[in-house]
């Protein structure tokens, strides 16, 4: 199974290059066969590959996350129907091998290193359909609302809360909170409650 896989894949591959020159013989002389250049690239796009760039000389070498969303970010537009047929095949493979956690860890901290929602909004649209380690790690850090200084006097729920028989989806937008103070006797939950609590958190 795992060999049929990865032999489509380099066939696909073999096709990518082929339209890779075929693209190359078409070019003018001197014609510029970058995808993207700064003259005519998105100022968004490119302040994000910017910020993705100093996070990966900070680390001191290639980032994962960097290439990630290089590809999705270039290639995406021009070569759609060969990278849905290449994603299909590398989601067989990842089923057949999971990602080690420490690969799953080192996109989701890259991911909150990111930070800005613009950016993260960017990441999790090119990213869909074509990797979703990508587009999970986005989502999970992208914020929904931003609280400041909550202050709980009584009783309080700003947040999510899940028992241990969910099995919902926990990805998406969160929220964050900045300073939440919860003075003596008061209750706070930071979340919805989701499952089955019976008891419920506010019942004493």
């Amino acid at each position: 199974m795992a060999k049929d896989t990865i032999l489509q894949i380099l066939a696909l591959f073999a096709d990518t290059e082929e339209i890779s020159k075929e693209y190359k013989l078409k070019a003018k002389a001197g014609e510029d066969l970058t995808l993207f250049t700064a003259t005519n690239m998105d100022p968004l796009h490119m302040a994000l590959e910017n910020t993705i760039k100093q996070i990966a000389i900070k680390r001191q070498k290639g980032s994962r996350f960097l290439k990630l969303t290089s590809w999705a970010l270039y290639h995406r537009t021009e070569f759609q129907q060969l990278i849905g047929s290449v994603v299909v095949l590398i989601n067989n493979l990842e089923n057949l091998f999971p990602a080690p956690q420490a690969q799953v860890t080192l996109v989701r901290q890259e991911a909150a290193e990111i930070g800005d929602k613009k950016f993260l909004q960017v990441i999790e649209n090119v990213a869909k359909g074509v990797h979703s380690l990508l587009r999970t790690a986005a989502q999970e850090v992208l914020p929904g609302h931003k609280f400041l200084k909550i202050v709980v006097r009584g009783q309080a729920q700003t947040g999510n809360m899940y028992s241990s028989n969910w099995r919902g989806t926990a990805t998406g937008a969160s929220s964050q909170y900045d300073s939440v103070e919860v003075e003596k006797g008061g209750k706070a939950l930071i979340g919805e409650i989701l499952g089955d609590y019976g008891k419920g958190f506010w019942d004493d």
